[in-house]
């Protein structure tokens, strides 16, 4: 028997499970009669599995089972955690809430614990809905704000650290009897408004009055993070908490109290009083159990949907999903022969993208095109096809990836050359790579969660024509454990991964930033949140200054013919250096539904709400209109 995850962090499982319910009785946040009895039935001997049996017993009819987020075993539900676990990471608003949410449908901010008030070079201000409060009952105020930004300021080991260098400071002031908070514009540094008006959307807040002497007490963020896994019900202003979890699942329980239910929903609660996140090994795993309708809703890759007639999606036929991130390899370019742009470029020429569309994704896509741009949706007015066909290596053509490799030296030995029926050599089973000192170059490998099953296939794919083009490169599945630390520390050879993966206000500019961005360098080992693969060091010889002026330059103006040229140039820089390859146009997320226990999910005929999760931003509306099976027929 699996043994459930303690609650509180003292005492023995069984005290500080039951305790803790018997404590939120009042509240109306509890077990129900007959869960509590099964749990203070039990001995100390044989705690886990009494727990296991009652935490089995949630009503389907009042439980939403999702998945996406959680694949491995839970570590830390504690918020100042670099990286925490389902659903405490910064992008969830489940539990911690932002000022406001960004709806990639209308491209618009929408309120949450406050309103967009105003937006401008210098500063983004927003205004607090005064009924916002914690499920203890104590309000949300301006403190709170001013406690997480500044948190997250002056502490690098702060999860949402990264607001250094774009906001100088927070200040507080009232507007017509209303808290306003301002997020003022580091000017010094970074100079960058667009940055701010996706913080309001992306950083969650904390209440101060919690926080504030756990991490004093500890003696600094970093040690209160490591030192408290907070596996219990939290101090939350969102409409769920954390009620239990295992190695085999994440529970949460609707916020009975929530405050947005009157001043955000009309006086309604959300449907469903729990959720729950099972962890599964793979896709296979969880796309049977949507078939079957054991899971409702799925962010998951499930290849050929169309033959699935239970499962629904955004769309009925293709492409089934809505496009808006662009999965890559990143790319350690400190490292031989990555530090070679045009062995990058041999890469990108070297993978067959038709491959991956068809098979790995089931078509779930169009065709990809050079650089960073999307060519559809509200991005197509920067997308130049001339100068995609001029400077671009995101085809397949191994004739040009070979070309490529031979400019920059490189010679890739093969076991075995045979004549083709064409009189032409054929290339069978890559030995190794030397480069034009003849060194022998050191295999490289593409590090990848193992079981994330559409990447595995991204990656098989991409290996097998790489290798045939004389790329030595293979697959690096590890387990989620060792794939995200490694993420920000460089700890890598190239990384599966998709940066910006959700549409925000600053499209494609911030799609740039995050690749391409060398203002706030850090090297190798350390945490560095854009750039990852350390591309264009600024403290070495080659460093390509214009990349960091025109990042720079667009936040800031005014001129939409000067902002389209700046965008182009930054494109054409990223189609020659390549420093990342693209290999699809991804959803924000997979989305997909099985109406068995509960319906009128969103869909392109419901649009209610954007095709997403509801575990984060504008998607969360779906919690508040779905309908249970029965009373949805």
């Amino acid at each position: 028997m699996k043994k459930l995850a303690q609650l509180v962090m003292a005492g023995t499982i069984v005290i500080s499970m039951v305790s803790c319910k018997k404590e939120s009785a009042s509240s109306g946040t509890t077990l129900t009669d007959a869960m509590i009895k099964a749990l203070e039935k039990a001995e100390a001997g044989a705690a886990g599995e009494m727990q296991e049996a009652a935490l089995k017993s949630f009503p389907r009819e009042k439980t939403l089972y999702l998945v996406g987020f959680q694949w491995g075993e839970p570590y830390s539900f504690n918020p100042m955690n670099g990286w925490p676990d389902w659903p405490i990471r910064a992008e969830f608003n489940l539990m911690y809430e932002q000022l406001t949410t960004f709806n990639s449908m209308t491209g618009q901010l929408e309120p949450l614990l406050g309103r967009l008030d105003q937006k401008n070079n210098d500063f983004v201000s927003v205004i607090l809905n005064p009924k916002a409060k914690w499920s203890d009952g104590k309000p949300l105020t301006a403190a709170d704000v001013k406690f997480t930004y500044e948190l997250n300021l002056n502490n690098s080991d702060a999860p949402c650290s990264y607001v250094s260098g774009y906001m100088s400071k927070i200040t507080v002031d009232t507007l017509n009897g209303e808290e306003r908070v301002t997020l003022h514009v580091d000017k010094a540094n970074r100079n960058n408004p667009f940055a701010l008006v996706d913080f309001i959307s992306s950083v969650p807040i904390w209440p101060k009055h919690v926080f504030e002497p756990l991490i004093k007490a500890a003696g600094g963020v970093g040690a209160f993070a490591s030192g408290d896994v907070m596996g219990r019900p939290q101090v939350v202003s969102g409409p769920y908490n954390l009620f239990a979890y295992s190695n085999e699942k994440i529970v949460l329980k609707r916020n009975e109290t929530y405050w947005g239910n009157e001043a955000l929903r009309g006086g309604r609660k959300p449907q469903p009083e729990y959720i729950i996140h099972p962890i599964y090994k793979g896709n296979e795993h969880s796309s049977n159990a949507l078939k079957h309708g054991t899971l409702d809703i799925s962010s998951n890759y499930m290849p050929r949907i169309w033959r699935k007639k239970s499962v629904g999606c955004w769309y009925d036929s293709l492409p089934y999903f809505k496009p808006g991130s662009i999965p890559m390899f990143i790319i350690n370019t400190t490292k031989e022969p990555l530090n070679s742009k045009y062995y990058r470029r041999a890469m990108a020429l070297s993978i067959d993208y038709e491959n991956i569309r068809n098979l790995a994704v089931s078509g779930y896509t169009t065709e990809i095109q050079s650089g960073l741009i999307l060519p559809f949706s509200a991005e197509s007015t920067y997308f130049d096809a001339n100068a995609v066909k001029q400077y671009g290596a995101t085809r397949f053509d191994i004739a040009a990836a070979r070309a490529e490799l031979k400019k920059g030296g490189f010679t890739s030995v093969f076991e075995d050359t045979i004549v083709g029926k064409d009189g032409k050599p054929v290339y069978k089973n890559l030995l190794y790579v030397k480069d034009s000192k003849g060194k022998k170059m050191p295999s490289l490998f593409i590090k990848s969660p193992a079981g994330w099953s559409d990447f595995e296939s991204i990656i098989r794919l991409a290996v097998k024509s790489m290798r045939d083009a004389g790329i030595d490169v293979r697959e690096g599945f590890v387990d989620a454990s060792q794939y995200w630390p490694a993420q920000n520390t460089c700890d890598f050879d190239l990384f599966m991964d998709t940066p910006m993966a959700k549409l925000s206000a600053s499209m494609p500019w911030a799609r740039f930033e995050k690749i391409m961005s060398a203002a706030n360098w850090k090297p190798v080992g350390e945490k560095m949140y854009e750039n990852i693969g350390r591309f264009n060091n600024p403290n070495q010889p080659g460093y390509i200054r214009s990349i960091d002026s025109l990042l720079h330059l667009i936040p800031l103006s005014s001129d939409s013919v000067e902002v389209r040229r700046s965008i182009a140039e930054l494109n054409r820089i990223f189609m020659e250096e390549q420093p990342t390859l693209p290999l699809l146009y991804r959803p924000e997320e997979f989305y997909e539904f099985n109406t068995k226990h509960w319906t009128n999910f969103p869909t392109a005929k419901n649009p209610y709400a954007p095709p997403h999760m509801p575990v984060a931003g504008a998607g969360t509306k779906m919690l508040w209109e779905i309908k249970p099976a029965k009373e949805g027929k």
